[in-house]
């Protein structure tokens, strides 16, 4: 735009709102007037519906109309680009102009799998290219790039954007120039290139480092404000009814009070305050009302929030978003109205003031656990009180360090006989709990009569509690709701480290009939409904045939992403106790989750001196956290059968089969270990099963025999430094077989 610049940037230097349209937003719309001026590639990145799209329409509208040429590369008299205007150029001949407004030289491109570089860039058609020659240049159609010559070009989710398109696209982001191969010409594509994504949302493909390194970064948030808020929603949300200023306030408030919420990965936008404000008109007039009260309001709430927020990880599978909203919901009308008792105001009295005042609920509103399945994890968890995690704790401890039973004489005597053997024997998580009382602090009073009372009691009383709560049976082992709680524990201790990731995934695509469109090849034994018409036509034309043969037909290949199931075999022997232990769970809790989210299966495998326990690849993450829990270390290791089983227990199919070992040590198990394990490797590669493992502090010949079994069963091999990086090495093995 070369004309066009100078235009853009004046107006940009001008000291008014450039941007009318977005309420607020100044610091996001100082940093995009820069990066315009400097004539960068940008995107604009920020939660969905808070008006990244209306930011970019915006820029167009900043542009004065333009007359071009009537071709479809909108070239300037002055200088044409396309063979047709070059062409007139040539012979002095007139070419029919039209004008353009400011507004409409603004292109929109919707982010989608099944976007091509064909789309963009252009090509070949094959009417033209029968009445040109093939390699004609007038036989070449342009794509979206060059419809927004001279304009801006609008790329709305860009981290839905094919690999093969991200690739394509580097030089026309770079020089602004597209080479058509066939051809071998370039054409100039002179435009501002604008791009919006969600951090929160997963992508199609993961972009690039190369490709995301051509732009800049513009951030926007949610309104600065009440009053921001409440002004988009009346701007822009329909007015069917009457509504009263305090319950718009009431609207805006618990909306912005829900981004608030810590149980929440993804919040709620303006669009819901807008859902929230139209729906409760809406349900006003099915009354044969035209005043919105407060039931209208509350009859909206669940249909517009529910599926537009996202509980975190830890929460997911505890509750729903519909208890969690109807909760605050409540919550949130109960404190309003208590502190509208306490201080009365009248109706509008909130625009008098500085902002809408939201105080902060009470920690105390109560929700209702349940889990997927309709698997009762928990009754109740509380917001105020984090005890009944740490019950959690101490039961998934009890496990993790073979405690077979809490007894609160036998603690007491080892920490007053031995503080420091005890304390590494039992972990510091149960002596913390159970005694109130950091473990370093006890160290340094062990030996004072006084304390030793005071720690005694203690360790009592919460022994005596978490038998009242019915977490522990009169003997001290733990019952099943004990269980579940060190599920619970488990879970939240892991799944709050998980973070979205906003740039995609790498994911093996497989060859599926119905899967989704990944590409063309030569037409064989596929359905007749995948031949590509129109890609047969330009291969038969680039040939000379009159007509398509055989040879011509090219068939669309599909792919979905390949299904994978993974059994994640852990080595439970006399070693392995505690925080080792431990790490090894919370990495099973991790790779469960993520495979899960991506529709995958995992089954789980205890070994010893034998197959301790079993779980065969499910989706059921309740199953596979409660198996978990329950591991115990026990005495030797038997890699060999813990393969061979695992054979058995994955589900026919062919897809992938992943078999993930986790071991501190050399299978000891039967006369010759090392080779019988090295054969039932190669029996479960002959079964299609993959292996990979983990290797927690192996010695050399450890090492040795573990790249034999990653070598025989084409896996990978990860040596963990530490026992805190397990559960990103599990993650990186279960991607890398994605990947493929």
């Amino acid at each position: 735009m070369t004309d066009t610049d100078q235009n853009l940037i004046i107006r940009l230097l001008s000291r008014e709102d450039c941007f009318p349209d977005i309420v607020g937003q100044g610091e996001a719309k100082k940093q995009l007037s820069s990066a315009l001026i400097a004539g960068r590639n940008i995107v604009i990145v920020g939660p969905p519906g808070i008006g990244k799209t209306t930011l970019a329409k915006g820029v167009a509208k900043l542009l004065k109309p333009i007359t071009v040429n009537s071709c479809p590369y909108h070239c300037r008299a002055e200088e044409p680009l396309c063979p047709e205007c070059m062409r007139a150029a040539a012979s002095n001949k007139r070419v029919k102009q039209v004008t353009i407004p400011g507004s409409m030289r603004f292109v929109r491109i919707q982010g989608s799998p099944d976007l091509t570089a064909e789309d963009m860039l252009g090509d070949i058609d094959p009417l033209r290219a029968l009445r040109c020659g093939p390699l004609s240049p007038e036989a070449f159609t342009p794509g979206k790039i060059f419809k927004a010559n001279n304009g801006v070009l609008f790329f709305d989710e860009l981290n839905r954007c094919p690999e093969k398109l991200q690739n394509a696209m580097l030089q026309v982001l770079e020089e602004r120039k597209v080479t058509i191969g066939s051809y071998d010409l370039d054409f100039n594509a002179d435009f501002t290139f604008i791009g919006t994504m969600n951090l929160a949302d997963s992508s199609t493909e993961r972009l690039s480092d190369v490709f995301f390194d051509r732009f800049d970064i513009v951030y926007m948030g949610y309104p600065e404000n009440d009053f921001a808020e409440i002004e988009i929603v009346e701007r822009y949300g329909k007015r069917l009814a009457d509504m009263p200023a305090d319950l718009l306030a009431l609207i805006v408030g618990f909306v912005r009070l829900l981004r608030q919420n810590e149980r929440l990965e993804k919040h709620p936008s303006v669009r819901v305050s807008i859902g929230i404000y139209e729906r409760s008109q809406a349900n006003a007039l099915l009354e044969g009302r035209h005043i919105v009260s407060l039931d209208d309001i509350k009859e909206a709430v669940t249909s517009v929030v529910c599926h537009r927020i996202r509980l975190k990880p830890s929460f997911r599978y505890m509750m729903d978003a519909k208890d969690l909203v109807e909760a605050q919901l409540k919550s949130y009308l109960e404190t309003r109205k208590g502190s509208r008792s306490s201080e009365p105001e009248k109706e509008g009295d909130f625009k008098k003031k500085d902002n809408v005042t939201v105080r902060k609920l009470s920690e105390a509103y109560e929700i209702q656990g349940k889990l997927s399945k309709n698997k009762g994890l928990m009754h109740t968890v509380y917001e105020n009180d984090r005890s009944l995690i740490d019950d959690g704790k101490v039961i998934a401890d009890s496990f993790n360090y073979n405690a077979m039973s809490f007894n609160p004489d036998l603690l007491f005597e080892g920490m007053t006989k031995n503080y420091a053997v005890t304390r590494r024997l039992v972990g510091e998580t149960i002596i913390r709990l159970l005694s109130d009382y950091d473990p370093e602090y006890i160290g340094r009073n062990i030996s004072i009569p006084e304390f030793r009372r005071e720690l005694y009691k203690n360790i009592k009383r919460n022994t005596l509690r978490l038998a009242s709560e019915g977490l522990i049976k009169k003997g001290g082992e733990a019952t099943e709701r004990g269980v579940d709680m060190a599920s619970v524990a488990l879970c939240f201790q892991e799944l709050e480290k998980i973070a979205p990731d906003g740039f995609g995934e790498w994911v093996n695509k497989e060859r599926r009939a119905y899967g989704i469109r990944n590409g063309s090849e030569q037409f064989r034994k596929q359905r007749y409904r995948d031949i590509d018409i129109k890609r047969s036509i330009n291969l038969a034309v680039r040939r000379g045939h009159k007509g398509i043969e055989r040879p011509d037909l090219v068939g669309i290949k599909r792919a979905a992403k390949g299904d994978c199931s993974v059994v994640y075999a852990l080595d439970a022997s006399g070693s392995m106790t505690g925080e080792k232990l431990a790490q090894c769970k919370k990495a099973g809790v991790a790779l469960a989750y993520t495979a899960i989210q991506r529709r995958d299966k995992v089954g789980i495998l205890v070994f010893g001196p034998g197959i301790k326990a079993e779980l065969a690849p499910t989706d059921d993450f309740y199953s596979i956290l409660r198996e978990i829990v329950r591991i115990r270390a026990s005495r030797e290791t038997d890699i060999a059968k813990t393969v061979r089983r695992a054979i058995s227990i994955f589900p026919r199919g062919g897809y992938t089969k992943h078999l993930l070992i986790i071991t501190d040590a050399m299978p000891t198990a039967g006369d010759k270990p090392e080779h019988s394990t090295l054969k039932a490797v190669s029996a479960a590669r002959d079964a299609g099963v993959t292996i990979s493992v983990v290797g927690i502090g192996l010695n050399e010949e450890g090492r040795k025999l573990a790249e034999r079994i990653t070598e025989l069963g084409s896996g990978r091999i990860y040596v963990a430094k530490g026992i805190a990086e397990l559960d990103t090495l599990v993650l990186e093995d279960y991607n890398a077989e994605k990947k493929g």
